[in-house]
Parts: structure tokens; C-alpha cells; sequence
């Protein structure tokens, strides 16, 4: 039976309160000891007293040694009463406990045997000493308490009463609810502009009886790529009539009186939305704010303060906003200390003021703050949280690095060492996955900082990904908080689990600059990601025109998309299936249209034929022969104009060299009239060619163009017999410039990005030794074999220039420039290639040479030869030097400086 009402009076420094209340009071009243602390103390009581009577009911006075205490000199009053009233009892009543080292007892302290409990495994022996004196049982390990930190999500109202430090904020915001029905919330990313909307005013509102009687009905959306949908999907009804939808949503609920719109991440509409799209929505949300009991909220991030500026909502914004600024230091102390105390947890003085001192570095910092304390609760100690556990969290700061070389804070170390834990704890297959997962959630700045990019689960499963080993992963990452999942309601008044389809999203923006090898990944695969959301794109389209013919891949499309499913991009991002069938389905409708427009050709061909054998019969001999070439080369005009076949199709026969002559070689006035009166049309028809994206039909109709320029070289030789056609010359040279520009915009579109490619590769190419061909060799006639002797970037080079690929100047097929052919490159054209081979082999290789066009010496990527060289063939760099120097006035970087 005991004597006393107390086993231990406990005296302690309040410096030393946090580990006295949250382990040892735990551990000993667990055990069944008696204890008692100054907590109990009669408020408004002498001290002297109160010691006094605390250690006349206690067995024993436990002394909590720490320089802090012995700073006090209430110890020394303490032992002496202790040990005063311990005389009765026949025993030693003081018994010191040592919290830290190096301290300096007094003398009457120092001839004790104390207890030690400097470090976490002397507590444990500390609290067993003390039971087996008492001969109480040990106490068991306590159940973990409950973590009250939303980690890097924001607070909710489930939540709320965790919710700290912004009071003032509060306030405010509902003095201008009260004074505007259309509010915006502004502040960096990560200063909790979402934990103060849901978790600090919703409770706050419904709790309040300044907007009148009745209740509140809150509804929230993050806008997404398609806003008005999303809203439409929230509010239950179409947005047509808007006060209709809002008297039908208030009805919904008994005594609801007044709809509050929150619109959560704002800028989304900036990186995600259309134009269009964009538009419509701020004019619905204009338009809610002006119904009587509707009220709209937006948060959005401060860095899109020049989107807000510029879009219809300025005027509103500018007049009615609050600008969220990062929690001064004390609210930083209530954000960390109050959540915890809720939960009888006690926080170390130190690690609250290391925790202060780290958040006031940088203005995003409460979701690493909120997180950070989510990854010390799992060290928690019983119900001590001690200084220690974050320097274990941030052990390895110094390895941490931002990708220019700037060091983490302690903060974003904390959380990147957990984000790199948790990616190791992944199997091999997770790894591999978890990149392009991460990436696809991010819309990447363009200039600015990378944001989130909520999408559907099922948007993240690629066709070749295991949907099993996907599954886990994304349930790995959630537990981990590194993802976060919300749910989109079947029934937007419906509070059940039940949900159509699942978002993920990336836990918060300051994962994406706290995490290291996550901007190592954006860094190094962005480009890939961007070019993978591209090709969805078109399969998007082409799925929203019904999987038809409609939205099909070009053929300069389809290769590009056929390359890329052929990479190690694909094999990493992955894609989805319908990309596969949008290939196929491309193909085959380019096939068939190929078929249709040849057998077109060949009929209407035909008919060319049949009708110049006829005309050859019809007229004399002699007067004939001017006249039927006239007619020949007229009809050919007209023909070509109407696209139905090209200068391929005829080169077999001898009435095809006819009609090719009547057009190339003989110029008459008849022949210049008739191409000044339909080159414009035809132009128009090359033109639509090219914005249907119809590039081969483009490019011939373009070259047939530009081949005009010859006329005038035919003219000059007699004048009079033109003279009366100036006007129509001038015409024609009109058109001939036009139709150059757009031939070289085509091939800068669609041929110069193999080029480029090639070259950024280091794939420059070389050029082969190919065995001279006569009539009996297999390969006599054969006129591609001048292209296939280049490899690489040269025969890329070459087919821009000579063959059907791109400005086809090789025009008779003999694999050389012949006079005359040089003015069919394009000028623009070999400009841009001479600027494509400086890019990439810095400034070595091009046309010129330092001296001249045959040799370049320090290009060893063209084995000390030009450009030009190498593209001629040697025996006819004077054309390509003609048409560069004289013509075009391409000059080289080098060329220039000499």
C-alpha cells in the first residue's frame, strides 16, 4: 500500500517539457506510475508552495538535469525540501536525471548516482530503472498516433481542424466574400492557397451566420483541358441557363441557401486549355458570380500573373483578390506545433526552430514542411517527436544537388532522399515505368515553371506495359505520396466511393523542384515525351472524326510516326494501340489514292496521245509541224495545270518527247499568252496542295512552276517576236518566284528535318566509288544510282536537290547538273542546308572551302572536300558555283571572313 499519493514529483525546465510529456510521463503511466509535474500546479498559487506540497505527496522528486534547468536556481530549493521531507521515509527522496551532456553538477547533485538518458537508448534503460524500483511492470510500446500532416497534398475540410497559422488570411477572405461575390486567391505554388480555401474558409463559413440563415453547398473542379465540361459535370445541369442550374443544385439539399464555386489550380486553363475553350469558361464563371447566392472562388499560382492580366477576368481579379504570402515564423510555429498537439504528440524545442529556420529559405515551402513532418512522424519516439530524427531525414544533404549545382535545403533534401527511397524499393519492371508515368503528369513551362498534369488512370497504361506490374506501381508510388488519386462522381450529388474514372496526379509542384531525379528525367527525356503527346494527338483527332478517312497521317507523317515506333522511345514512353491502327489504316487509304490518281494519269494520258496522232494527220505537212508542236505544248499546259499527270508518266514514247519538247524547248507568243493566262490558277492549286499537307503533288506542281524560268533565256534570243507580251512576262516571272519560295517552304518543312536529324546524329555520310555502267550492265538506265552512292546526311543532301524528293534540278535524270538545271535549286534552299552542315560540324563543312569550292580541309567529316564537291561529283561544281555565288549569293561564315 503506498504511502504518498505520488510515486515521482517530476521537475523539469520548460525547454525539457516536450520529451518529459511525450516519453517519460508516457512510458511511466503506462506502467502504472504515479505521477506528478508543475502542470498541476493551483494556478495563481505561491510556487514555494506548490514545490512544497508536490514533493511532501511524492515518494520520490525527479530531477530533469539539463543546462536549461540548472540554469535555474529552484533546483537547488527543490533537493533541499526533497531531501528535508525525505528524512521521515528513511530513504534518498532526490534521484537526478542527466538529459544532456557535459553539464556541470552542483556539488549536492554530484555526489549522486543519476540515471542517464542523453540519447534514445538510454530513455528506454532510464524508464526500466525507474519501474524495477517501483517494482511496477515496463510499459508496453504505445500504438502509433495518428499523423494530423496532410504530407504534400493540401488540407482538406475533413482535416480542417489540423489546419494552423492562417487566421488572418481567413478573415480577410471572408470580408471580401462578403463585399464580392467573385474572388481570386493568388499566391506562389506552395504557400497554401488551397489549404486555406478548403480547410481554413469552407469550415469557417459554414460555422458563421454572416451571410444569413441557410446552409452552404460547396462545389470544386480543377478546370483541365476542357473547363466548361468539367463544370458542366459539377454543376449536374447544361450551361445554357445558368440560373436554372443554380436554383436546380440549390433545391438539391434540404436548407441549402448559397452555392460557393471553388476553381482549384486556375492556370490550368493557361497551360491545358484552347483558346476558345478558355474564353467560354471565364465568361460561364463571370456569369455564375452575377446570380444572387453564388459565389466563385479561384486559386491561382502567382507566376501566371501576365495570363491574368491579359484575359477577360483582369478587370474582376484586379479589384477583388488576395495575395497568399508564405507563412511568417509564427505561423510556421502554429502550422508545426498545433497539429500535433492536437494529438497529444510534443515536438522538440530545437527541431521546431531547425524546421523554421530551413521553411524560411525558400516561399513554396509548406508542402515540403507538411511532408517532412509526415516522414519524421514515422521516427516519432511514444509521443516525442526529438530533433534527431530530422537530422537522421537529412544525413545525406551534401549529396544533394539541384542540376546547376545549387544545394537542397534541408526541407527539399528530406523529401528527395524519401522520393529516391521509395523509387529504389521498386522491382527492375516498376523502374522502368515509373519515368514516362512521372512525365506524362507533368505540362512541361516553355519558359516557365513545370506544372502538373492530371490525367486518367487508364492514360498512363501503354500498350506494351504489364498492366498488373503497372497497377502496383501506381499503388507503390500513392502509398508513398508520391502520386495522389481523386475520383470523378457518376452522380455529382452523390457522396458515394463510387466513381467513373480514377485522376493521378503528381502529389504536389514541389516535387518536381525538390526531387533531383526527377528533373534529371525531364532534362534528359522531355523532348521524347513532347513528341509522344504530338502523335497522340493525331490519333485524338482522328478518333473524334469517327476512325475514318478523316485525320489520316500524310506520307511524310506516316514515315515519321513508323521511325518513331521503331525507337527506343517507343519502346520507353510507349502508346497506345489506336496509334498502330492509325498507321495502318494511313497506309492503306494513301495506297489506294495513289492507285486512283494513276490510273487517272495513265487514262487521261491516253487520250493526250490519241488526240495529238490525230492533229499530226489532220494538217499539212509543212505549216504542220510549228503548228502541232504549239498545240502539243498548249494541251500539255492545260493539262498540267489541271494535275492529271506529270513529266514522269510521258519520257517512253516519241509522242511523249513531243509534248515535253512543245513545253521545255519551243517558246512561242501563243505558248507564253496561254501560261500568263492559267499559271496563276495553277499556282493556287500547288498552294492547296501544300495546306492539305499533300506534299508530293505539291512539289511536282511547284518544280513544274519554277522550270518557267527557262522561257525567258528562249525570249531573249527573239526579242520582236515577244515584244508585245511584256505584261504577260511579267506574269509568269511573278508566278516563277512564288511558285521557288513555296518549293523551298516545302522542302524546309517536310526534308530538311532528316537532314537536320542526320547531322545532330553524326551521321555525315560518305561518298561511294560505283563501277562506270554501259548499256549492257544491269544497272544502264538506272538513274538513281547516283543517289545510292551517298550514304548518310550526303544522300539526304543529294535527294533534296537532284532527285523527286525535293527540287528534282536533275531534270533530264543523268545524276548531274546540266546547264541551265542550276537554277532550278532553290536559293532559300541552299541557304538553309549551307547553314544545317555549319550547325553541326561547327562551321567546318559547307559550300565553300577557305579558299575555294573544291577542297575544305579542316572538314574532315567530308574528308577535306566542300559540300559542293561532294554533291557535284566533281565534273560540275561550276554550276553548283554559278548558281551559288552568282545567282543566289549564298556566303559561308568562312567565305565571309576571307
Amino acid at each position: 500500500m503506498h504511502s504518498k499519493e505520488y510515486d515521482f514529483f517530476i521537475s523539469y525546465a520548460d525547454a525539457d517539457r516536450a520529451w518529459v510529456e511525450g516519453y517519460l510521463l508516457n512510458a511511466l503511466q503506462q506502467a502504472g506510475v504515479r505521477c506528478l509535474t508543475e502542470a498541476a500546479f493551483e494556478l495563481g498559487a505561491l510556487r514555494i508552495k506548490e514545490f512544497g506540497n508536490a514533493i511532501k505527496k511524492s515518494e520520490r522528486t525527479l530531477l530533469i538535469l539539463s543546462h536549461a534547468y540548472l540554469a535555474n536556481n529552484v533546483h537547488q530549493f527543490i533537493t533541499f525540501l526533497a531531501q528535508h521531507y525525505g528524512l521521515d521515509q528513511g530513504i534518498w527522496p532526490v534521484i537526478p536525471l542527466i538529459r544532456e551532456h557535459n553539464l556541470k553538477l552542483p556539488p549536492s547533485l554530484d555526489i549522486l548516482v543519476p540515471l542517464l538518458a542523453t540519447d534514445k537508448d538510454e530513455w528506454e534503460i532510464a524508464v526500466k530503472r525507474l519501474c524495477k524500483q517501483l517494482k511496477c511492470p515496463l510499459p508496453a510500446p504505445p500504438p502509433q498516433p495518428k499523423c494530423p500532416y496532410p504530407g504534400m497534398k493540401p488540407f482538406s475540410e475533413d482535416n480542417s481542424s489540423y489546419f494552423f497559422g492562417r487566421n488572418d488570411e481567413i478573415q480577410r477572405l471572408i470580408q471580401r466574400l462578403r463585399s464580392n461575390s467573385f474572388i481570386t486567391v493568388i499566391g506562389p505554388s506552395g504557400s497554401g492557397k488551397s489549404s486555406l480555401v478548403f480547410a481554413g474558409l469552407i469550415p469557417t463559413l459554414k460555422g458563421s451566420g454572416l451571410f444569413g440563415p441557410g446552409e452552404w453547398l460547396v462545389r470544386s473542379i480543377r478546370p483541365g483541358e476542357e473547363p466548361s465540361s468539367t463544370l458542366k459535370t459539377s454543376l449536374g445541369s447544361t450551361l445554357t441557363n445558368l440560373k436554372l442550374a443554380v436554383k436546380k443544385i440549390l433545391a438539391s439539399e434540404p436548407n441549402v441557401q448559397r452555392l460557393l464555386l471553388i476553381v482549384d489550380q486556375f492556370e490550368e486553363i493557361f497551360t491545358l486549355s484552347q483558346e476558345e475553350e478558355r474564353d467560354k469558361f471565364q465568361e460561364t464563371l463571370l456569369d455564375l458570380a452575377k446570380i444572387p447566392n453564388c459565389y466563385v472562388i479561384l486559386t491561382v499560382r502567382a507566376d501566371f500573373y501576365p495570363d491574368l492580366m491579359e484575359s477577360s477576368l483582369w478587370e474582376q481579379i484586379q479589384s477583388h483578390r488576395l495575395e497568399v504570402l508564405p507563412l511568417n515564423e509564427a505561423g510556421l510555429r502554429e502550422a508545426i506545433i498545433k497539429p500535433a498537439e492536437n494529438v497529444d504528440v510534443f515536438i522538440e524545442g530545437s527541431l521546431v526552430e531547425r524546421l523554421v529556420v530551413d521553411a524560411g529559405k525558400e516561399p513554396g515551402v509548406l508542402p515540403l514542411l507538411q511532408e517532412t513532418m509526415v516522414l519524421l512522424w514515422e521516427k516519432i519516439e511514444r509521443r516525442f517527436l526529438p530533433f534527431k530524427a530530422y537530422q537522421t531525414l537529412v544525413l545525406a544533404s551534401s549529396a544533394y544537388k539541384n542540376l546547376d549545382g545549387s544545394q537542397l535545403t534541408g526541407l527539399q533534401v528530406a523529401i528527395a532522399n524519401h522520393a529516391d527511397s521509395v523509387f529504389r524499393n521498386l522491382s527492375k519492371e516498376q523502374k522502368q515505368i515509373t519515368p514516362p508515368i512521372f512525365l506524362r503528369l507533368i505540362q512541361f513551362g516553355e519558359g516557365r515553371a513545370h506544372t502538373r498534369r492530371q490525367q486518367l488512370i487508364d492514360s498512363l497504361l501503354s500498350v506494351n506495359d504489364d498492366p498488373e506490374i503497372f497497377k502496383e506501381t501506381i499503388e507503390h508510388l500513392t502509398k508513398n505520396r508520391l502520386l495522389a488519386l481523386s475520383f470523378e462522381y457518376k452522380d455529382p450529388y452523390s457522396t458515394e466511393k463510387e466513381y467513373s474514372s480514377t485522376n493521378v496526379d503528381i502529389a504536389h509542384e514541389a516535387l518536381i523542384t525538390s526531387w533531383p531525379t526527377l528533373q534529371e528525367w525531364i532534362e534528359k527525356r522531355q523532348e521524347a515525351e513532347q513528341t509522344r503527346r504530338r502523335l497522340m494527338l493525331k490519333v485524338e483527332e482522328w478518333e473524334r472524326l469517327g476512325r475514318g478517312d478523316g485525320g489520316l497521317l500524310d506520307e511524310v507523317e506516316l514515315a515519321e510516326v513508323r521511325r518513331w515506333l521503331n525507337s527506343s522511345d517507343a519502346s520507353e514512353f510507349g502508346y497506345c494501340e489506336a496509334l498502330n491502327e492509325l498507321v495502318e489504316v494511313s497506309d492503306r487509304v494513301i495506297q489506294e489514292v495513289k492507285e486512283k490518281e494513276e490510273t487517272a494519269r495513265q487514262r487521261e494520258l491516253q487520250l493526250l496521245k490519241e488526240r495529238i496522232e490525230q492533229e499530226k494527220i489532220a494538217k499539212e505537212q509543212e505549216r504542220r509541224a510549228r503548228r502541232r508542236t504549239q498545240l502539243a505544248a498548249v494541251s500539255v499546259i492545260a493539262l498540267l495545270f489541271l494535275g492529271v499527270f506529270t513529266w514522269q508518266s510521258i519520257q517512253k514514247s516519241q509522242t511523249d518527247q513531243l509534248i515535253k519538247d512543245a513545253v521545255i524547248s519551243v517558246t512561242t507568243p501563243e505558248i507564253v499568252s496561254e501560261l500568263a493566262q492559267r499559271s496563276p490558277n495553277y499556282l493556287k492549286v500547288a498552294d492547296k496542295a501544300k495546306d492539305a499537307g499533300k506534299v508530293e503533288k505539291a512539289l511536282t506542281d511547284y518544280r513544274f512552276l519554277v522550270s518557267l524560268k527557262n522561257i525567258e533565256e528562249r525570249i531573249a534570243k527573239n526579242p520582236e517576236e515577244f515584244a508585245n507580251l511584256s505584261k504577260q512576262r511579267k506574269i509568269i516571272e511573278n508566278i516563277v518566284t512564288q511558285a521557288e519560295n513555296s518549293l523551298a517552304q516545302v522542302i524546309s518543312q517536310y526534308r530538311l528535318p532528316q537532314l537536320a536529324a542526320e547531322l545532330q546524329q553524326g551521321n555525315f555520310g560518305k561518298l561511294k566509288q560505283l563501277p562506270t555502267s554501259t548499256e549492257d550492265s544491269p544497272e544502264f538506265g538506272d538513274f538513281s544510282k547516283y543517289e545510292k552512292q551517298y550514304t548518310g546526311a550526303l544522300k539526304t543532301t543529294y535527294a533534296i536537290l537532284m532527285r523527286e524528293a525535293g527540287a528534282h534540278a536533275d531534270r533530264n535524270n543523268d545524276g548531274y547538273l546540266t546547264e541551265g538545271e542550276e537554277k532550278l535549286l532553290p536559293c532559300q534552299t541552299l541557304k538553309e542546308i549551307e547553314e544545317l552542315w555549319r550547325k553541326f560540324t561547327e562551321n567546318r563543312c559547307g559550300w565553300y572551302g577557305s579558299e575555294d569550292f573544291f577542297e575544305a580541309l579542316d572538314c574532315h567529316e567530308l574528308e577535306g572536300i566542300t559540300l559542293t564537291s561532294k554533291v557535284s561529283i566533281l565534273s560540275r561544281v561550276y554550276l553548283m558555283e554559278k548558281r551559288l555565288v552568282e545567282q543566289c549569293q549564298v556566303v559561308s561564315v568562312s567565305q565571309q571572313a576571307t
